[in-house]
């Protein structure tokens, strides 16, 4: 059952442009190109607006999210009050949820496309992951306040996506590969996904441990 404070997304999060006609309802009744259904903004906010814990908890739960009620806390937040925060308006949603879409079928071919299986795994069980560093070192172009993405902007994406999915691959491959851990055990793991965040907070800062050679550099 769906806990109470989830449905009064419904009253906080309708927004209506008349002038682009987009209708953005949290709780859809039907999947259209105009509507954007809970289960989509909760994985787009984890993605873009949360942490390393509700990441896991959602990679883990998808397809479940009425999981995340208010019993599950954060600092003494429940999960969708980091998630719906008073910052989200509905531009900002709706351009997220353009963004998610976009880099997820860029990420969804490239995992097609690439022969090695644990590198399609990483691409199939880590794209949130990705989506969640990607977001943090490009907040000001997520952060536009235009709901539509610019051919400049899809271009800007894919390069950075690609990229930064690349460096993330390595690194994760110079951390768990020696241990034989598998993608989908390594995103659904907080632990793991923690270390691995930590590791690349060290690289962008440049005091990544000299301990590991085999640590790409950024």
């Amino acid at each position: 059952m769906c806990p109470w404070r989830s449905w009064r997304f419904v009253s906080l999060f309708i927004f209506f442009t008349t002038h682009l006609g987009l209708l953005y309802a949290q709780l859809a009744v039907q999947d259209n190109q105009n509507k954007i259904t809970l289960e989509q903004a909760v994985i787009v906010l984890a993605c873009f607006v949360g942490n390393t814990e509700i990441l896991v908890t959602v990679n883990r739960e998808s397809g479940n999210f009425y999981k995340l009620s208010d019993k599950m806390l954060f600092n003494n937040m429940s999960y969708y009050d980091i998630l719906f925060n008073n910052s989200v308006s509905g531009i900002k949603l709706c351009r997220y949820v353009n963004i998610f879409q976009y880099l997820d079928q860029i990420f969804t071919t490239s995992e097609q496309d690439v022969q090695e299986i644990r590198r399609k795994y990483f691409y199939q069980h880590g794209k949130f992951f990705i989506l969640y560093i990607l977001s943090k070192r490009h907040k000001v172009l997520f952060d536009k306040p235009e709901i539509a993405m610019s051919q400049e902007d899809k271009a800007e994406l894919s390069q950075i996506g690609l990229e930064l999915a690349e460096f993330i691959y390595n690194v994760a491959e110079s951390l768990f590969r020696n241990v034989y851990k598998e993608y989908r055990d390594i995103f659904n793991n907080l632990n793991d996904i923690e270390n691995l965040d930590r590791v690349i907070q060290e690289l962008e800062r440049g005091d990544a441990p000299a301990a590991n050679p085999n640590i790409p550099t950024a």
